[in-house]
């Protein structure tokens, strides 16, 4: 008698309760999905919280889209988007490539009806008939870029992004971010260039529309490196297989309140931007609240963040920057640094809470081996906390920096080459 008033409940309440599940986004996915397993009049309410509140492996982008189109009307409470390309325990990509639906899949694809929808938003984002066209045929030969294009721009009110545990060169739509080292004008690298144009517009639409952005934690672009020691071999080589973020690149996001980034974006400022203490103030949003940095180490660090402390009136709105160290507060100069910092944030009236590994029973003691030694302080990488150690409580990450210390002390261990026995 009691379940079936239960079952006799509106969707809205059903709706409701689900949307209080706690737990991170992942977990609850998988609750829900368990949920609408047990019973068919849970299934279309499961469905429409889970396209609501969208969390998906970056292989799956297409098939989103056509759930998408099978419930349009799910199309417009989208706020928030999650995506997933990297894999926290393996630290590997999905695999996804240029064509990436399967044959025996694509036939969905090809309906007509489909086809229709997707040129729709097409049509929406960009008026240029030959950014138009060129999006179509890449459609026609499932392009994930193509694909992935559709989905962010598919959302008129999304307000949210998170891509923390992803691989950046997945996302070409952020090419412009990100400076070339085949291209620098009076010293200043210039963006990439896209290979499918019609992200640009992409990118206009989150640019207009986000106010919260979470940039992949994963940078390693290896093809379009910069190295500081080509030009500048006195300055320390920081991170030198990543490229940095482009200047000005970030101030188009003019309505972004929070914004979470890798160290690594800014990483070779010190060596390859003699002007940097004057571009950085420029190169954040203009309304930025919150800035949140991940992966981060006290060199490029400091850097990056006195010159924005220092013109704190230049970002009126900033109230609060979070900073996830990669490295532990092992040296003197470390300390100094972070002591300075705050000096800096206290005068500016910005709160700046930073975070360094624990490393609590970490350390691994010299180990004399065949002449073989190893000695290594702990770190942490954002990723064995799935790429977003801001959602996580101080038990969670101590256990997800246990787990990553265990398999960092495994590979160091098999490195070494014990002496053969007479």
């Amino acid at each position: 008698m009691a379940l079936s008033l239960v079952m006799q409940l509106p969707d809205e309440l059903f709706l409701e309760v689900l949307d209080h599940i706690p737990g991170l986004p992942r977990e609850r996915q998988k609750t829900i999905i368990n949920l609408s397993l047990t019973c068919k009049r849970f299934r279309p309410i499961c469905l429409e919280t889970l396209l609501v509140h969208p969390v998906l492996k970056i292989s799956h982008v297409a098939h989103l889209i056509y759930q998408y189109f099978l419930n349009p009307t799910c199309i417009s409470k989208v706020q928030t988007l999650e995506i997933i390309s990297a894999i926290p325990t393996t630290f590997q990509p999905h695999t996804v490539g240029g064509t990436f639906l399967a044959p025996e899949k694509s036939h969905i694809f090809a309906s007509r009806k489909f086809q229709h929808f997707c040129t729709n938003i097409i049509y929406t984002c960009t008026s240029s008939p030959q950014k138009q066209s060129t999006w179509i045929e890449n459609l026609k030969n499932y392009s994930f870029d193509a694909y992935l294009g559709i989905l962010l721009a598919m959302f008129p009110n999304l307000q949210s992004l998170l891509l923390g545990p992803n691989f950046l060169h997945y996302y070409p739509v952020f090419n412009p971010l990100i400076c070339d080292r085949a291209y620098e004008q009076n010293g200043v690298l210039c963006a990439l260039e896209t290979q499918t144009p019609y992200l640009d517009n992409v990118l206009n639409h989150l640019q207009q529309n986000l106010s919260s952005l979470e940039l992949p934690v994963l940078w390693n672009i290896k093809d379009m490196v910069y190295s500081p020691q080509d030009e500048h071999p006195e300055a320390r080589n920081i991170q030198n297989h990543l490229a940095p973020i482009s200047s000005q690149s970030l101030q188009h996001f003019t309505n972004l309140r929070e914004l979470t980034l890798p160290c690594f974006a800014f990483g070779q400022y010190r060596a390859i931007r003699p002007m940097w203490d004057m571009q950085a103030k420029s190169v954040l949003p203009p309304n930025l609240e919150t800035l949140r940095i991940v992966d981060a180490q006290h060199v490029p660090l400091a850097h990056f963040l006195r010159p924005i402390l220092e013109s704190a009136h230049s970002l009126p709105s900033l109230k609060r920057v979070e900073v996830y160290f990669h490295d532990h507060l092992a040296y003197s100069g470390c300390t100094r640094r972070d002591e300075r910092l705050q000096i800096y944030a206290r005068t500016a009236g910005v709160k700046l809470w930073m975070r360094h590994p624990k490393g609590a029973g970490m350390r691994i003691t010299p180990l004399m081996v065949s002449d073989l030694w190893m000695f290594r302080e702990p770190v942490f990488d954002a990723l064995a906390a799935n790429g977003q150690p801001w959602r996580c409580g101080e038990n969670d990450l101590l256990e997800f920096e246990k787990q990553a210390w265990n398999r960092r002390k495994e590979e160091e261990i098999a490195k070494l080459t014990l002496p053969a026995l007479d």
